[in-house]
């Protein structure tokens, strides 16, 4: 008994049974078993498409392999014996046969490396005899893309060369007028490592690597950086490989396809597996709306133009080739850019919001006196109005209208304030003005003191409770311990004070002091230069309201 026994059928059932385990099975399942590569049709494929392919040989025991290019599934497969009689196993697992096979095997190396060599010498002189002219080709047409080296065979059908890294001429590809047509290769031409390629030169500092023709046409133009296409995305590694190999100091990125109606998203999973195997700079893919936009570069340039495209790629590329301390400076420029505006006379913005029709929203305004002047009499009189709405301050405002108010109360507490208003007389919605008193917030161990975490946390989070427009600090010293006189002390407390009124679109008022004046000055108004502290008090304040007493002891702003 010899191997010569084993028939056909077992050897096409077995590779059968060896795809369906793969996930690559065939639409026809008549296995040719003859040593020769055939192209099939996997159940995924279109009517056009062949991503399947297997090369079985039959004599000795038989073997080959199997593969599919869409899903980048390669494996060989040999016959398994377990289930022949023991005397034709033991046969067919001898040294004997296993040396007939080894010398079968280096022969057949040697005979599809001749093959090879003589079917790329023949698409080489194929490309040479085609026509040059290509700009009118439909398929260049609907792609909107240049037709560089390509050129026509007999049939009207684009030819592109595909080489290797070191400018040997490997194969074509041919790309039929008709659209959805399949492209094929040329028959037993060598395709590992083969690529079509513009702008490749030895200075490349940048390369960029894709699948197909019209994609990588489209980014070169768009980006100018030397583009390679390697005509798949299971080509993606190999091609990279050979071009990192031979451009060492070249950063190179994936110009991915993105796949995602495909079953495992093949665009997407190789180029991050070639990124991650080889350490490349990483890969961009189109983002497209859905997948139904398209798949590739130049889909995306069809749908939202060149411009958009080109500005896209370039910062992605651009992103991905920067060492850590360049990404550093970029994102800082883009911040910068950001935060700037320019000076637009088409700007429209609101009408500035007044809270009774003194206060600015979203500002820190303050409102200065000397000592019992009537600071705090002031605001309560003004909260008491605004709580109402209507008139404010007799006269300051007539259609207000009801806002509420909340005051941080430190030197005047609520019981002071309570007695004023019960000597004033002054009517007051009670729901619109809510008072935080400094005294009872220490005794029961809380803190609204602005310098401190805690009492920041304390203030922001009455703030969201009581949802006031207004907040006032009554006086503004009882609720920091920081140097008033020291800009680099008072500039993070008008920070926080300011964050708060734009944050939370309210006005912020805080009452404060003036300096001690001498009896010259008391002639003089109320300035600027009369506010206790440091400049930048003044410099950070968008409104200071002065209050000081006239000869007929009355108080007025």
């Amino acid at each position: 008994m010899n191997h010569l026994q084993i028939s056909t059928t077992e050897i096409q059932q077995q590779v059968l049974e060896f795809m369906n385990d793969l996930g690559i099975t065939p639409v026809n399942e008549n296995i040719i078993i003859d040593g020769t590569l055939h192209r099939y049709r996997t159940q995924e494929d279109r009517p056009t498409e062949k991503s399947g392919a297997y090369c079985i040989y039959p004599d000795n025991l038989p073997a080959g392999f199997v593969q599919d290019w869409r899903k980048g599934v390669k494996s060989e497969w040999r016959f398994n014996t377990d289930n022949l009689p023991d005397d034709q196993r033991a046969y067919l697992n001898s040294k004997e046969v296993k040396r007939e096979a080894e010398l079968l095997r280096k022969k057949r190396e040697k005979e599809l490396e001749r093959i090879r060599i003589e079917a790329s010498e023949r698409a080489r002189i194929l490309w040479e005899k085609s026509r040059k002219n290509v700009s009118e080709h439909p398929y260049l047409k609907r792609k909107h893309v240049k037709g560089f080296d390509l050129r026509l065979d007999d049939q009207n059908a684009l030819v592109v060369p595909l080489r290797d890294v070191y400018g040997n001429f490997k194969s074509i590809q041919w790309i039929p007028q008709k659209k959805n047509a399949l492209k094929n290769f040329f028959p037993n031409a060598p395709l590992t490592g083969a690529f079509w390629s513009v702008g490749i030169g030895d200075m490349c500092q940048i390369i960029l690597i894709g699948e197909g023709f019209a994609t990588m046409a489209k980014v070169y133009e768009l980006t100018g950086y030397p583009c390679v296409a390697a005509m798949n995305c299971y080509a993606l590694k190999p091609v990279a490989d050979s071009i990192k190999k031979v451009f060492k100091d070249a950063k190179i990125v994936i110009i991915a396809d993105d796949d995602a109606k495909t079953v495992n998203n093949p665009g997407i999973y190789h180029a991050q597996r070639t990124c991650k195997e080889l350490k490349l700079q990483g890969f961009v893919s189109p983002p497209f709306k859905s997948p139904d936009d398209g798949t590739d570069w130049d889909d995306f340039a069809l749908k939202y133009g060149d411009e958009q495209t080109r500005k896209l790629l370039q910062e992605k590329i651009t992103w991905l080739c920067l060492t850590d301390k360049e990404r550093e400076i970029f994102e800082n420029k883009q911040k910068l850019a950001n935060l700037a505006s320019v000076l637009d006379p088409t700007v429209q913005l609101g009408k500035q919001d007044f809270v009774g029709g003194m206060f600015p929203k979203k500002f820190v305004s303050a409102i200065v006196a000397p000592s019992g002047t009537g600071k705090t009499m002031f605001m309560q009189k003004f909260v008491s109005d605004l709580s109402l709405g209507g008139t404010i301050f007799d006269g300051v405002t007539d259609d207000e209208p009801s806002r509420k108010s909340l005051i941080f109360a430190g030197e005047a507490g609520y019981e002071l304030m309570i007695r004023r208003g019960a000597s004033t007389r002054w009517k007051v919605n009670p729901k619109q003005v809510i008072v935080i008193d400094q005294y009872k917030f220490e005794t029961n161990n809380m803190t609204v003191s602005i310098d401190s975490s805690d009492g920041w946390t304390n203030i922001k989070q009455l703030v969201e409770i009581y949802k006031p427009d207004i907040v006032f600090f009554d006086t503004f010293s009882s609720f920091h311990d920081r140097d008033e006189n020291k800009a680099n002390e008072m500039k993070p407390l008008m920070k926080k004070l300011a964050d708060l009124a734009r944050n939370f679109s309210i006005a912020v008022v805080v009452v404060h002091h003036s300096r001690k004046r001498t009896a010259r000055e008391r002639s003089l108004s109320l300035s600027q230069d009369d506010v206790i502290g440091s400049s930048i008090f003044n410099r950070l304040i968008a409104l200071i309201g002065g209050i000081e007493p006239l000869k007929d002891d009355e108080k007025t702003l």
